[in-house]
């Protein structure tokens, strides 16, 4: 919670009226559920929660805000789960120009087409999966 949601909360209040001056952008990012990261993700959410109505705050401010719902992102963090090393993931360069063209176009928000399908079916699939490999 120190991380993921209490430290960018404070971050963001701290340098908003700087953002604000020069026309600052705030990204945040989610990611499906995932078991072994229940921490990781509830953390995430309370942040999101927090965020989503920040946002129209922030955007008066002159502060643009967008949302990410990623897949898996292949970045260090992942490496100590053995099973997270062989699924498909995205690549930090491939998630940075998601990021930017987001940004560039004025969206508040990206979402992968596949996603309006893998919602309702992700806990089923996770668990599926979860007990080939943990």
């Amino acid at each position: 919670m120190g991380i993921n949601y209490f430290a960018p909360v404070r971050l963001i209040l701290s340098l908003a009226p700087v953002l604000a001056g020069r026309r600052g952008k705030i990204v945040s990012a989610l990611l499906p559920p995932f078991p072994n990261w229940a921490a990781y993700l509830a953390s995430k959410t309370a942040f999101d929660v927090w965020f989503r109505p920040a946002g129209p705050e922030l955007n008066r401010m002159g502060i643009s805000t967008a949302t990410m719902y990623f897949p898996l992102v292949r970045a260090p963090m992942i490496e100590p789960t053995a099973a997270y090393r062989k699924w498909p993931a995205l690549s930090p360069a491939y998630a940075a120009r998601v990021i930017a063209r987001s940004f560039y176009a004025g969206k508040r928000a990206y979402k992968p087409w596949w996603l309006a399908f893998a919602r309702p079916a992700a806990p089923l699939a996770v668990r599926r999966v979860a007990a080939r490999h943990l």
